[in-house]
């Protein structure tokens, strides 16, 4: 944005005046902003929501910007279009860096913030399997989730979802042998591995989440069920 209208100054300043027309590459940039800030993104969301808004930026601010501005001040105006350009290449590594760091280390604390966290968890698959596990805990549920990397399919995915109003008890568990976890949707099933492990307590029955990090996640799970409570 700041990259369109320093392009935009320059076209004014090269064609020795300021035109109306002018304000479109800002008011073009100033659209994928907005929709970032009133889309409130969740943090698994923020690598993808950063690069459409920095591409929207270059395609509906710089673009055009760069346009008016070449004419009268090329010199000018080709370096801050290039660094549009750089913006959309460095806007998914930094969103995602910040996601790392909202994540590491993982502290109870985040369960009383209103933000979605995706967390991995201790499964045993083969050498030979690609295959996504984990666990995401939103504001409303626990959703365990797995899917197979597959060209030219949608992986077979399958998924369990744990309401956090229907959990009564959540438990420090230690496996001790493969247990079943989660079917993909072919049918291959997924086990759990030994060692510690969170134990979700509902009425229809108990969820395990297979994690060295049990304490921790037991902690941010126990903290979203407390903050569901008082919002009912």
């Amino acid at each position: 944005m700041l990259a369109c209208a320093g392009m935009v100054i320059a076209a004014a300043v090269g064609a020795g005046g300021f035109q109306w027309w002018l304000l479109i590459p800002v008011v073009g940039s100033l659209i994928p902003f907005v929709v970032l800030q009133v889309g409130r993104f969740q943090p698994p969301a923020w690598p993808v929501a950063a690069f459409f808004a920095a591409a929207g930026q270059v395609v509906f601010g710089a673009i055009p910007g760069y346009g008016f501005a070449a004419e009268t001040a090329e010199r000018l105006a080709l370096p801050l279009f290039a660094l549009a350009w750089v913006n959309v290449f460095v806007s998914v590594p930094l969103s995602a860096s910040a996601y790392k760091i909202l994540l590491l280390p993982l502290i109870p604390e985040l369960g009383s913030l209103p933000v979605e966290l995706r967390l991995g968890a201790r499964v045993a698959m083969g050498h030979a399997d690609s295959i996504t596990t984990g666990v995401t805990i939103t504001t409303a549920d626990v959703i365990a989730h797995a899917r197979r990397h597959v060209p030219n399919s949608t992986g077979s995915p399958n998924q369990i979802t744990v309401p956090l109003r229907e959990i009564s008890a959540v438990e420090l568990v230690l496996l001790d042998d493969f247990q079943p976890w989660l079917a993909l949707a072919d049918g291959t099933m997924l086990a759990t591995t030994a060692g510690p492990a969170v134990a979700l307590r509902t009425r229809s029955g108990t969820f395990v989440i297979p994690s060295d990090d049990a304490h921790k996640i037991a902690e941010i799970v126990h903290r979203r069920i407390q903050v569901t409570r008082m919002q009912q």
